[in-house]
């Protein structure tokens, strides 16, 4: 078990990068590169790590956890498996291709910075819901439509929170007030939870959600089909220029446009790599292969969002450090408008047999509300 301490880049990914075998403490090190510092040579131990990353706990009682299965699946196969593939010229690729493919999907899924790009456009996207939330226009079709589309949804799950109301007459008369237009702009109240939402309640959903999808990767492969299709090969050239990025994997996209830490919505990908030492990378092809290694080099801090590693320090790698998050693809404000628009307009509705969503809202009333939720009356 990790403890506090939880590697988004684990350990025996990093050893391909180690500046040393081992210092007088007996801790492998690393040449670890920020924008705008002096590279430091690091424990291996001490880059690539966040607390509770992959744990969710509340009043220092944990909720939900992947921690045992990460563990798990590091010490069986693995690293193993990463070690196989730096080291063993004639290793079976072909006959490891779901292992391979499990192997990067997890690293995807793993990653902080993977998950920040998931995250950056739920504070905006709430900032424009507060805003319009005092257009009572908007207001009530939004709410019309939403209570429209999922009624069974909310009246089951209120039913649940509290026993003692009669749900289906409170949703008749709120929709009466919508339908006669008897709605007023947010008030102070609902703006205030609108602000609790996003500034308390939003951290802790998404963070649920992350430990729970992935566990799931772990236990359910077959559902993550990233790499299904690509063909794997491991790249040795006596030029030993690369670098690992704090996103491992990286993504060429097939549009032309050049490298992505994660394909967004609708964009493919012609290979993706991953180096497991200066000189040997992981390619998975779906037809697309790299020219030149320092195109991949560069690419890996490009992608990357805070650091990269080395096993060397050099004015060149100095100088690369200051590229660190220049494709690091932060959503613009059209974007977001984009985003908020479409979420309006889909018309979609909430499944309510959709047990990850519900074990997820399970853990999250259970946490907020306790076990005596309050009841709802019809005065």
């Amino acid at each position: 078990m990790a403890g506090r301490k939880q590697h988004y880049v684990p350990r025996f990914l990093q050893a391909g990068f180690r500046s040393r075998p081992q210092t007088a403490d007996g801790a492998p090190r690393t040449w670890l590169h920020l924008p705008g510092a002096k590279p430091v040579e690091a424990a291996l131990s001490d880059v690539g790590h966040d607390a509770w990353f992959y744990t969710f706990r509340r009043n220092g009682v944990t909720i939900e956890c992947a921690d045992g299965a990460i563990s798990e699946a590091e010490r069986a196969w693995m690293s193993s498996l990463v070690r196989s593939l730096r080291e063993d010229a004639a290793f079976d690729l072909d006959g490891h291709h779901a292992e391979i493919s499990h192997l990067l999907s997890h690293l995807v899924l793993r990653n902080r910075a993977v998950w920040k790009l998931i995250e950056a456009p739920a504070g905006p996207l709430f900032d424009r819901l507060r805003e319009a939330a005092q257009d009572t226009v908007w207001l009530a079709g939004s709410v019309k439509q939403l209570l429209g589309s999922n009624r069974s949804f909310f009246e089951e799950a209120l039913s649940a929170m509290y026993p003692g109301a009669d749900i289906g007459v409170l949703l008749d008369q709120f929709e009466s007030a919508l339908a006669a237009g008897n709605v007023s702009p947010a008030s102070e109240g609902a703006m205030s939870m609108l602000k609790f939402v996003q500034d308390s309640l939003l951290p802790r959903v998404l963070s649920v959600l992350r430990v729970r999808v992935m566990g799931d990767a772990l236990r359910d492969p077959s559902q993550f089909k990233l790499f299904k299709d690509c063909t794997f090969e491991v790249v040795r050239s006596e030029n030993g220029c690369l670098i690992q990025g704090d996103t491992p994997v990286v993504f060429h996209k097939t549009d032309g446009t050049g490298f992505t830490p994660i394909p967004s919505e609708g964009e493919d990908f012609d290979y993706a790599y991953m180096p497991l030492a200066p000189s040997v990378f992981l390619l998975a092809s779906k037809g697309g292969r790299p020219s030149f290694l320092d195109d991949l080099r560069d690419a890996s801090a490009a992608c990357s969002d805070t650091y990269f590693i080395a096993t060397e320090q050099s004015d060149a790698l100095a100088q690369l450090a200051q590229t660190i998050g220049n494709s690091f693809p932060v959503p613009s404000q059209q974007q977001i408008n984009g985003m908020f628009a479409e979420s309006l307009n889909g018309g979609g509705s909430f499944d309510a047999d959709d047990t990850e969503l519900t074990a997820v809202l399970d853990t999250l009333f259970a946490d907020f509300l306790g076990p005596n939720p309050p009841v709802l009356t019809n005065a």
